[in-house]
């Protein structure tokens, strides 16, 4: 910002009028006083925009970095809390665990399947057509029902024999984590 240089019309323009009228531009050279005063309002704006912009950036900035270290700690609790529920599943069957500040709760997911679809297809059109969709892509939910898994095989429990063109999956445990102010 520079230094205003003080102006007759500065004086002038503040002054109460005898009819307590307020300050009009009447000539060139008070039309040039207020434009020169507009312009260091503008400057003065935009210097205030600058430091504004700057304290936000530097600011963000903070926030992202501190925001990096929060997230870590909480990943680090999330770990720690799968791994409790994991061996609260495995060990007591524990699906839920209840705590003042929470809930973690777990699930088996069903099992999936990796389809070799051209494979599958002609195996289940010959021996287990509904097992199959009438577009022709494996009906999964069919699947579920029809076929048993003994491993990663599948097995067609009516001959015995291993499906050809499909792999079993084992299911995996999903847990959920959720705070009371998440509950809410």
């Amino acid at each position: 910002m520079t230094a205003t240089i003080p102006h007759i019309l500065d004086i002038e323009s503040t002054r109460a009028r005898p009819d307590d009228a307020p300050f009009r531009i009447e000539t060139d050279l008070q039309a040039e006083w207020a434009m020169t005063r507009l312009a260091e309002v503008r400057a003065e704006d935009n210097a205030l925009q600058e430091i504004a912009q700057t304290e936000i950036t530097r600011i963000t900035e903070w926030c992202a970095q501190e925001a990096k270290t929060l997230r870590a700690h909480a990943d680090h609790f999330v770990n720690l809390i799968n791994d409790y529920a994991h061996r609260q599943r495995r060990d007591c069957d524990r699906k839920t665990i209840s705590v003042p500040h929470g809930k973690i709760s777990s699930r088996y997911t069903q099992p999936k399947f990796e389809i070799d679809d051209e494979t599958f297809l002609a195996w289940a059109q010959e021996h287990a057509p509904n097992l199959v969709r009438i577009k022709h892509e494996p009906h999964v939910g069919a699947m579920r029902e029809h076929l048993v898994i003994d491993g990663s095989k599948v097995i067609d429990p009516s001959t015995g024999v291993v499906v050809d063109g499909v792999v079993a999956l084992p299911s995996v445990l999903s847990i959920t984590i959720k705070t009371t102010e998440e509950e809410s």
